[in-house]
């Protein structure tokens, strides 16, 4: 693998911002006025409309996709951490909710 110092200064700048943007996929966290209104719909599913349950199921979806984001994110920056520490910094700790 090639030294950190002989890569092009714009190979080093874009993969810096990758592993910014990776962080920032890794760190997401659900709004909490989101995290309610899943609750409560969840909590109320026996009484709510078909909208409502189409809204809660589409919540869950969308919570289901950024949870393996954040899954897929965390995993991919642990293995350029290995190869390239220097370039990586510190690791986001993996977060118990989306």
């Amino acid at each position: 693998m090639s030294s950190v110092s002989v890569l092009h200064p714009n190979f080093v700048s874009a993969f810096e911002e990758a592993i910014e943007l990776l962080k920032s996929v890794a760190e997401y966290k659900l709004d909490d006025e989101l995290q309610h209104r899943m609750r409560e719909l969840g909590e109320t599913k026996d009484a709510c409309s078909p909208e409502e349950r189409d809204e809660h199921r589409q919540l869950a979806e969308f919570w289901r996709r950024q949870t393996l984001r954040k899954v897929q994110a965390l995993n991919v920056l642990k293995r350029l951490h290995e190869a390239a520490p220097d370039l990586i910094g510190s690791l986001p700790e993996p977060l118990d909710e989306a």
